[in-house]
């Protein structure tokens, strides 16, 4: 059951979001040919701690990342090791921030230089599932209604 949040948790709630895009756009900034996602990692974690806020992801036992990050055809919440990114790479970052008792969360994929048609076109597919999933949030809709829209797209 989800639990009606009341408009001061929402304010803390959108804070957090808040922090969490700007963090995201600290990192998107940076991404680029020969850095590691390691190195991206520790950029996301010292973000997010000089904001006040606790990186999500590493509250969790036995995960000691502030991000999850993958490249080209690795499976989603792939772990920040030494793997560098290149041209051509796809960059998919998921980061999660902890504020005053809630965790936001927000993830981002995007393409280093130049990328085939074919990587193009997932992303553009992405975008278009998401689009139709943020449609299907709507009063009195469940959380099966988002993930219908975006296995249809």
């Amino acid at each position: 059951m989800i639990s009606i949040k009341t408009k001061e948790e929402l304010e803390i709630m959108k804070k957090g979001g808040q922090i969490a895009a700007y963090v995201m756009g600290k990192i998107l900034d940076k991404i680029g040919p020969g850095l590691s996602k390691r190195q991206l990692d520790t950029l996301a974690e010292e973000e997010i701690k000089n904001l006040g806020a606790m990186p999500s992801f590493m509250t969790v036992p036995g995960y000691h990342w502030a991000t999850c990050i993958s490249l080209n055809e690795e499976v989603v919440h792939g772990v920040p090791n030494e793997g560098r990114v290149k041209v051509s790479d796809i960059v998919s970052v998921d980061l999660g921030v902890f504020w005053r008792g809630f965790h936001t969360d927000i993830a981002r994929t995007i393409a280093i230089g130049d990328i085939s048609l074919q990587k193009k076109d997932f992303l553009e597919t992405g975008k278009i599932a998401l689009e139709q999933a943020i449609k299907a949030c709507q009063e009195g809709a469940r959380v099966d209604d988002i993930s219908c829209a975006i296995e249809e797209t």
